[in-house]
């Protein structure tokens, strides 16, 4: 889901039913569904532009914010999807992808760029557009420890959780790169937003 700029239409993705659902927030009413020729799933809005990632595929929609109809397609090579964001009025389109790879999409020009960023779910600072916020969550596990006691005859087995901590990393926009300025690796993320 995704907020128009105005703050006022919350748009949702259906990927099982190939749709869009516009909702007024005011309101708190269903404004329209719209459907389109794919599986929508993650979802950033620029101005009266909408991009919707295509369920399973690298492929990311241009769409109208007003009309929900198709404007134009971009196809970087690589990975599904897996995280969208933009500056709210200006600056490039940001995805990242299955390998943990952040794109940076020049929408005029059709450019994409992979950038040096890594991550997982991404967040554009909404005040001036000038950092991008990553996340990456590895996999949460329950491994096995055996230490050993003092004198060697005491073995203690015990589980230890390994992974419930996330990275979170923040980079400067420079251009279509991204340069990062600082890491935190005690981070507290849900695994589906930032």
């Amino acid at each position: 889901a995704v907020m128009t700029v105005d703050n006022k239409t919350l748009i949702v993705s259906v990927p099982e039913k190939g749709e869009l659902v516009f909702i007024d927030t005011v309101a708190e009413k269903v404004l329209k569904r719209v459907e389109v020729e794919f599986q929508p799933t993650y979802l950033a809005v620029q101005q009266d532009r909408l991009y919707a990632a295509r369920k399973g595929s690298p492929i990311i929609t241009e769409l109208d914010v007003a009309t929900g109809k198709e404007r134009k397609q971009f196809k970087p090579a690589g990975e599904p999807v897996t995280a969208l964001d933009c500056h709210p009025t200006k600056g490039l389109l940001y995805a990242a992808n299955t390998r943990h790879q952040v794109l940076a999409i020049d929408r005029e020009k059709g450019r994409v760029f992979v950038t040096k960023a890594r991550g997982t779910m991404l967040a554009v600072d909404p005040g001036e557009g000038g950092f991008v916020y990553t996340g990456l969550q590895k996999p949460i596990e329950d491994k096995i420890v055996v230490e050993e006691k003092a004198g060697g005859k005491v073995l203690e087995i015990s589980l230890a959780r390994v992974g419930a901590r996330a990275l979170m990393m923040k980079y400067r926009v420079e251009g279509a790169q991204l340069t990062a300025v600082s890491v935190n690796d005690n981070a507290a993320l849900n695994g589906k937003s930032l």
